[in-house]
């Protein structure tokens, strides 16, 4: 589904345990977003596609055995 960006985390009775951020997230065609971007400036417009799902960050019952997020992730 498209929303903006969140923050889930997930947990089940079986102790499994997960986290996705789901959301349409833009890509700018030059540039690393460290530095504003020129807006004017159609050489550092936005891509057609956002980043693909199987790109955006995701864990599930990582070693550690706990997951944090915040806001802002």
């Amino acid at each position: 589904f498209e929303v903006p960006s969140q923050n889930l985390i997930y947990a089940d009775t079986e102790g499994n345990i997960g986290y996705q951020a789901p959301g349409t997230i833009p890509v700018r065609l030059k540039g690393d977003g460290t530095l504003p971007s020129p807006g004017w400036d159609p050489a550092y417009g936005w891509a057609k596609e956002p980043i693909p799902f199987d790109e955006l960050p995701f864990e599930y019952n990582p070693e550690r055995g706990y997951i944090v997020t915040a806001n802002q992730a």
